[in-house]
């Protein structure tokens, strides 16, 4: 799967990295419920043809920066409960969890080399 480069913003220059995880994880914690309220079974986009259930921001995001998922978890997933929830099911989620270490890698796992799953995460 070919990745877009990444895009320039200017309002974010003056934030730090702790500060951008942190915008992430409100924004997640706010857009994943509605997105699993309003998604429907059939879903919309190419993430959902694989029963993965990530709001699609949350999954470009970690893919372009693998210390996001470990900061959130550094930092408790701040306390967000809809963020705390997602990030338990992708960590129950075989498909990306890197068997040999136990850690979590989904930027490895990739959807044209597997099967799709019968239930959403």
């Amino acid at each position: 799967m070919k990745r877009r480069s990444k895009k320039k913003y200017p309002q974010l220059e003056g934030m730090t990295l702790e500060e951008r995880h942190k915008m992430i994880a409100y924004v997640v914690n706010t857009l994943q419920p509605l997105y699993e309220k309003y998604n429907g079974q059939n879903g919309y986009g190419h993430l959902d043809k694989y029963n993965i259930g990530i709001v699609d921001c949350f999954w470009s995001a970690f893919f372009d920066d693998h210390e996001l998922l470990k900061d959130i978890e550094a930092n408790d997933c701040y306390n967000l409960p809809n963020l705390t929830k997602l990030i338990q099911q992708i960590k129950q989620d075989e498909r990306f969890v890197n068997k040999q270490t136990g850690i979590m890698e989904p930027w490895n796992w990739s959807p044209e080399t597997s099967i799709p799953r019968d239930t959403p995460i």
